[in-house]
């Protein structure tokens, strides 16, 4: 659906004490300004209501019945040196593992050193039999 809008008017104007008007034909319309439009605006909190907060005393109890059995394992990287300006001289390294243990003891089978004891008998002392087992 389309509209055809004319491009030239006729208009007649019959007043009694001037001589006929007709315009014919309208020219381009100039350029069009909006005005009274402010370019900048500004918002201000001006007050505020007050705000009453009441709040119960809250009363906490932590109980500690156990402490869980854990076995942490952190890795440790130790480095003490000797070092004058920034230049190193000495240093000593020692790396690692760290242990937490909160459990009850007993070495995994790469925590146990030397060879496995057996009973030994004490120095001059057949009747006194020390055992001294690994767990």
């Amino acid at each position: 659906m389309g509209v055809e809008v004319p491009s030239s008017y006729d208009v007649e104007l019959d007043v009694p004490d001037l001589q006929n008007i007709v315009v014919s034909s309208v020219g381009p319309v100039g350029p069009v300004a909006v005005t009274g439009i402010p370019s900048a605006y500004s918002i201000a909190v001006t007050s505020l209501p007050q705000i009453n907060i009441k709040a119960e005393p809250v009363e906490v109890v932590v109980r500690l019945t156990e402490i869980p059995s854990v076995r942490g394992h952190i890795p440790a990287h130790y480095r003490v040196g000797l070092s004058i300006l920034g230049l190193e001289l000495l240093a000593v390294s020692v790396c690692g593992e760290t242990q937490v243990i909160t459990e009850p003891y007993v070495p995994n089978p790469c925590e146990r050193c030397g060879h496995p004891r057996s009973d030994r008998v004490v120095a001059g002392n057949a009747a006194a039999v020390l055992r001294l087992a690994e767990p």
